[in-house]
């Protein structure tokens, strides 16, 4: 017969609360996986969209009048971009933010801002927050809220 290791009772407690925690996170990251997915077919769904800004700015007609922020969109990006924070996000200030852009055109200034100052594309910050250190297993809005703020920007107008 071979000598068994004898743990204390509290290491026995550690390691039985750290492998329901590693089992935990694990299903959480499944799940916020399926919902990502979902969201970017949903997102990436169609031409033409703000939120892809390379595209969408190829796709404006010469000489269409536009409305748009008079810098690019910088200082909505960072006040958006402010808006994720580590342990969670301040989801009625989003939807709100969405709510109050007036055209497409703004939108897909807003998301080139967001990649140019912050080295993350629009809806990447939208599916899983911010890209931290330390991972954010339940960084993000739902798919649900993102699913809402992509159904306002479609019914705006795309450019004035």
């Amino acid at each position: 017969m071979k000598d068994r290791i004898n743990l204390p009772s509290w290491a026995q407690g550690v390691l039985a609360v750290g492998a329901v925690a590693a089992l935990a996170t694990l299903a959480i990251r499944a799940n916020k996986r399926k919902d990502e997915k979902e969201v970017e077919d949903l997102v990436f769904s169609t031409q033409a969209n703000p939120f892809n800004w390379r595209e969408f700015f190829s796709n404006v007609p010469k000489g269409t009048t536009v409305v748009r922020y008079v810098d690019g969109g910088e200082a909505a990006a960072k006040r958006l971009y402010n808006m994720f924070g580590f342990t969670n996000e301040e989801e009625p200030a989003i939807l709100a933010f969405f709510a109050g852009i007036k055209t497409q055109y703004q939108v897909a200034q807003v998301a080139k801002k967001m990649f140019e100052v912050h080295k993350i594309e629009l809806s990447t910050l939208l599916i899983e927050g911010r890209n931290y250190w330390l991972p954010n297993i339940a960084g993000g809005l739902s798919k649900d809220e993102v699913a809402t703020i992509y159904k306002n920007v479609k019914a705006k107008p795309r450019y004035k």
